[in-house]
């Protein structure tokens, strides 16, 4: 494992969540299904940038499963109150 890509990812982590916490959006509904929906497009630059195009057609499938769940999560949202 890189060290500085792990230590990159955490220092990023943490930045969303401060910044998340000072504007008070994890009180919006939408914020986090956005969220979600944005790591696929993290490792479609990832699999281009290595010139991988298996890789890529990989990851777009799984990104599909991630759009979905982002979508589920922010319309479905609703069925906490059951």
């Amino acid at each position: 494992m890189n060290p500085i890509a792990l230590s990159a990812g955490i220092i990023i982590a943490l930045a969303i969540l401060i910044r998340f916490k000072q504007r008070g959006l994890e009180k919006m509904r939408w914020v986090y299904p956005l969220l979600l929906a944005t790591f696929p497009l993290y490792y479609f630059g990832f699999a281009l940038y290595a010139l991988d195009l298996e890789a890529f057609f990989y990851e777009v499938l799984i990104g599909l499963l991630f759009f979905a769940i982002a979508y589920f999560a922010y319309t479905g949202n609703h069925y906490h109150r059951l």
